[in-house]
């Protein structure tokens, strides 16, 4: 049988969704639905038992290349829940949990053999029919996303089952013709990788500027300062360690999950806190009733400073800069006063490294480590006069403002950059690229 008899075999012309959605291809490629192309995923219940073996998760990948990068070694006495699926050397790993973040890699000859989460759908491609990196490119492409990402159910871990991620209809030209497709978009995302990683560069060495001019700001070098001692370590003159609670009221979010309603208040939580900014978007709606009981706890108002307290962003600091009215859960809250200490100057000294290293070393748990109230409440800050914070608020600033526009033009390149990666893709799946 030839491919394209193969190909025709496989194909399910009267079962396929949206038709009419499909985009133009050529003649000679087919629609199939993604599970008609792949092989079946054996369970561990199949598997020899003996020793140990290497367990492929969620957070190993790093979504930003798209490879494993970290597994952990198991005997199966202690396995994962979890661990229950057994992978083979170009199997595609796709996540079916946040698919939107995508959290695809391909498994090495390294991990053939081994076990991988169900929080994967994994895609084994029938190799006389769908080349491995032909597939894997593919569920990196927004149009393949999309419908997934819209499927997805559950608010703390939205997911999609794996019978969804299998009747995704592709693409399918012949396999010489995948194979020349592949060539060519690795081609064109070698050059684009290669500029997106001096943009990252560029990224970096802003963020260690940015760094130095808050290290010689809480040194007291940006103003000249002298050096002096205290009672908690070497500040300059005049300067005084002091816990936060001493200073301004410190508070924390609930930590309960209230039912979401269709019109509210809005219900903020760490996620709303990114790159050190106050996003208020993305967030989910509660009661009124709700939002006053929690009010009572935690009144958060515009100026005020919110941090994260869970998780690998713990400890990062944003000023709320609106004046909508919300709630907030499982998030620290600092009450300002302008008149003891300015928000923006307190916000730079969160995010400096000093900051940073006072807060963290702090952290509490395990594998999901977390900030404390009492810790948050004892966070050691600097107390200075009012007419000080003001000068070295505005040092700071007058040094930040060339760096921040420089830093839009890099994330602005860096967004045409995925577009860009995005518009070779759908020049590949609509056979327009070779």
């Amino acid at each position: 049988m030839t491919q394209i008899e193969q190909i025709n075999a496989v194909k399910i012309s009267d079962d396929l969704p949206n038709q009419s959605n499909l985009s133009s291809i050529p003649k000679h490629w087919s629609w199939v639905k993604l599970g008609d192309v792949c092989e079946q995923v054996n369970k561990v219940k199949d598997f020899n038992k003996d020793g140990s073996f290497y367990y492929l998760d969620i957070g190993g990948i790093n979504n930003k290349k798209n490879l494993i990068e970290s597994v952990k070694e198991y005997e199966w006495r202690t396995a994962p829940s979890r661990a229950k699926q057994i992978v083979r050397s170009g199997d595609v790993l796709f996540s079916t949990v946040r698919t939107y973040l995508k959290n695809i890699a391909k498994v090495p000859l390294l991990y053939d053999n081994q076990i991988a989460s169900t929080g994967f759908c994994i895609i084994r491609p029938q190799r006389n029919l769908l080349n491995t990196e032909y597939i894997f490119y593919l569920t990196l492409y927004d149009k393949f996303l999309a419908p997934l990402n819209a499927l997805q159910v559950g608010s703390s871990y939205p997911a999609v089952r794996n019978g969804e991620v299998l009747k995704q209809v592709i693409p399918l030209p012949p396999l010489p013709e995948q194979k020349k497709i592949v060539e060519k978009i690795e081609e064109l995302f070698s050059g684009l990788d290669s500029g997106v990683a001096s943009l990252q560069k560029a990224k970096e060495q802003l963020r260690i500027y940015r760094q130095s001019v808050l290290a010689y700001a809480f040194s007291g070098k940006l103003t000249g300062a002298v050096k002096g001692e205290t009672k908690n370590g070497e500040l300059p003159e005049g300067w005084e360690w002091v816990k936060l609670n001493e200073v301004l009221e410190v508070k924390d979010g609930t930590h309960d999950t209230p039912k979401y309603k269709g019109k509210g208040i809005p219900f903020i939580t760490q996620k709303n806190i990114k790159n050190g900014e106050f996003v208020f978007d993305g967030y989910n709606l509660i009661s009124k009733e709700d939002h006053q009981k929690f009010y009572k706890r935690s009144n958060v108002t515009f100026n005020d400073i919110i941090i994260s307290m869970i998780g690998a962003n713990r400890g990062m600091s944003t000023i709320v800069k609106t004046k909508e009215v919300f709630s907030i859960k499982n998030v620290g809250l600092v009450k300002t006063e302008e008149g003891k200490l300015l928000s923006k100057f307190l916000d730079y000294f969160f995010k400096s490294e000093v900051g940073q290293k006072s807060i963290l070393s702090k952290s509490k748990g395990g594998a999901q480590q977390f900030i404390g109230l009492t810790e948050l409440r004892n966070w050691l800050v600097p107390l200075i006069p009012i007419t000080m914070q003001t000068q070295i608020v505005e040092e700071i600033e007058s040094r930040f403002a060339g760096s921040e526009a420089l830093e839009k033009a890099i994330d602005d390149s860096l967004i045409k950059a995925e577009l860009l990666r995005q518009s070779i893709l759908k020049q590949a799946f609509e056979g327009k690229l070779i």
